[in-house]
């Protein structure tokens, strides 16, 4: 649960300063809100992978 909150947290923060900044205008001008989503998606991704390859050396809790 914890990396799909920090996941979350970066994305919407990815998205919301591309946005706010004109980014997604610089990268995508037709486009510019698709463009700034498909960025904070990447960055989604790449966090979640990291926080998933930190916990991935740790054993899994035994649960009942």
């Amino acid at each position: 649960m914890k990396s799909f909150l920090v996941t979350f947290l970066i994305s919407t923060a990815a998205t919301i300063c591309l946005w706010q900044f004109g980014l997604g205008r610089i990268m995508w001008p037709a486009h510019p809100f698709i463009a700034a989503l498909i960025t904070a998606i990447a960055c989604g991704i790449v966090a979640q992978i990291l926080f998933s390859r930190d916990s991935a050396g740790q054993a899994p809790k035994k649960t009942l």
